[in-house]
């Protein structure tokens, strides 16, 4: 007889707490990987696309670290960033 799968979310295994996400940006922002204005329109970006595409804390997390990620082969805040700068980013992350 197969075993059945039962998900829970009791806080034993693989512990989650909704505000990972900020605290990520936070902390990026303490370690001066983001700016003040990135953060903030990390935090724009989180809010629209938890209302619009009601995706789950997790998803909020992985998006914000990818972000995160991002921004370090960036070199320049978000808000200047040009599709040149995307490009080499893109190139830099390629060649890891």
């Amino acid at each position: 007889m197969p075993l059945a799968t039962t998900y829970t979310d009791n806080g034993r295994f693989h512990s989650f707490k909704k505000d990972y996400p900020i605290r990520a940006i936070e902390s990026s922002k303490e370690r001066g990987d983001l700016t003040d204005d990135d953060g903030s329109l990390i935090r724009a970006y989180l809010a629209e696309r938890s209302v619009v595409s009601r995706i789950s804390s997790k998803r909020l997390l992985k998006l914000v670290s990818s972000l995160i990620t991002i921004r370090k082969f960036l070199g320049t805040p978000f808000r200047n960033i040009d599709i040149l700068t995307v490009y080499s980013a893109v190139n830099g992350i390629k060649t890891l």
